[in-house]
């Protein structure tokens, strides 16, 4: 951006909305964004392009979005770099008097005396319904002490490369200032698709620095896909749950692969509901040609989680899952 004061009133396209008229470098241009959950979603973009594209055109000026992802959205921009631009931000604020960056570090408490104790002690929790609905590994784990747990989650977060701070209490017993030391992001997402209602404030702890740097929607994805191991009761162990690592992944990977008592390679698909029903074919498609035994698929929606049943479930090893990691 530049100091020098916008010379044309292009807020009169915008009048009523939260848009800015800023000068840059390339022009002068009506600005807006989105700094959470990864920035603006392909349907907002669409939104803006309906909205502005001729007249930014004919006017000669550009829209730009400022986005904390470097990466999700950019082939939609490309698209549209006549009239759009996509400028990576990170937000960044002040404590005391220092920059503070997204990704932060659980600190040490080393007078901290904590009660070493079992997050479930004794019989009474026997009875409890939500007790007896748990995996049998996780009522294990749950009955260990507080020393025991923290190294369970450690080797859980180490397998997933990413933990939401629900999942952390549901499967640990802990909360997020037990794991010193690892990375973490504060964030607000909507983790069902295009369910303002559902937006939620969470933790995402993860195993390193860089995958913390993650936009949200990826943190979130690593998250579900733990849950559906969580959910089956796999242990952390990588040589039976080997989650996908890498950023971006093509329809032919799947989020995770489990190696099955039966010595089954399964692969395991969680379904935020952006998928079509014809990538899903294709997912399905690449998943038998590479081998895999028939996969599991989890979702966030009970209504996809019907629809999906009804219209892939002889291609599943078993019914469509509803992995709803942030609760």
């Amino acid at each position: 951006m530049t100091d020098t004061e916008p010379s044309r009133q292009l807020k009169q396209y915008d009048k009523d909305g939260p848009m800015l008229h800023v000068k840059t470098d390339f022009g002068e241009c009506l600005l807006t964004g989105l700094m959470r959950g990864g920035g603006y979603s392909r349907q907002s973009l669409e939104s803006l392009t309906t909205r502005f594209k001729s007249t930014a055109l004919f006017r000669d000026f550009y829209i730009v979005v400022l986005t904390p992802s470097p990466t999700r959205r950019r082939k939609y921009a490309e698209t549209q770099k006549s009239f759009l631009k996509l400028a990576t931000v990170l937000p960044k604020s002040l404590v005391n008097g220092e920059a503070a960056t997204r990704v932060k570090v659980v600190p040490a408490r080393p007078n901290f005396e904590a009660d070493d104790r079992p997050y479930y002690a004794g019989t009474a929790h026997l009875e409890d319904p939500l007790f007896q609905a748990l995996p049998d590994i996780t009522k294990t784990i749950l009955s260990l002490s507080r020393t025991e747990r923290i190294g369970e989650a450690r080797r859980a977060l180490g397998c997933d490369a990413a933990m939401s701070s629900a999942q952390l209490k549901r499967y640990f017993g802990l909360g997020v200032s037990d794991l010193e030391g690892a990375s973490y992001v504060n964030t607000i997402i909507r983790p069902v698709k295009d369910t303002m209602a559902n937006e939620i404030t969470t933790t995402f702890l993860t195993s390193t620095r860089q995958i913390a740097n993650g936009d949200d929607a990826s943190l979130a994805h690593r998250c579900g896909a733990a849950q559906v191991r969580y959910m089956l009761g796999v242990d952390s162990d990588p040589e039976v749950w080997q989650a996908e690592t890498r950023g971006r992944l093509s329809y032919e990977n799947p989020d995770a692969v489990y190696l099955s008592p039966q010595g089954q390679r399964i692969a395991i698909e969680f379904d935020t509901g952006h998928y079509s029903a014809k990538d899903i074919r294709r997912k399905l498609d690449a998943f038998q040609d590479r081998g895999f035994a028939k996969p599991i698929w989890a979702v966030t929606t009970k209504v996809r989680q019907r629809n999906l049943s009804r219209k892939i479930g002889t291609r599943l090893t078993r019914e469509v899952m509803l992995a709803s990691w942030w609760e």
